[in-house]
């Protein structure tokens, strides 16, 4: 798990990047964005973040929701991140820059 801050700057890299492991209710779900290294996360806090899976480092903050998000999907050309949430919303974001080139 990497803790709930990391879309605020962090003090130091060991800050965001935090335990190993998503071992904690903290992240609801979470998808590979395709081929790339990037994992994005659903948390309870309604914000989907995205990770840099071989630093660990917390890349794009999403906002949209207001309580945790339930699911997470990639579109099949891995240009966009669909998220839902218990809040009964669903957002598209454009994650097109996170795609394996």
């Amino acid at each position: 798990m990497w803790p709930m801050g990391c879309d605020r700057k962090p003090r130091s890299k060991a800050y965001c990047m935090g335990y190993a492991t998503f071992s904690s209710s903290l992240y609801m779900c979470l998808s590979w964005l395709g081929a790339s290294r990037y994992i994005a996360t659903g948390c309870v806090d309604g914000k989907v973040r995205v990770w840099d899976g071989l630093s660990g480092d917390c890349v794009k903050t999403f906002s949209g929701h207001s309580e945790a998000i339930q699911s997470l999907g990639v579109s099949v050309s891995g240009d966009y991140l669909v998220s839902v949430s218990l809040d009964g919303t669903a957002r598209v974001f454009e994650i097109a820059e996170f795609k394996q080139l």
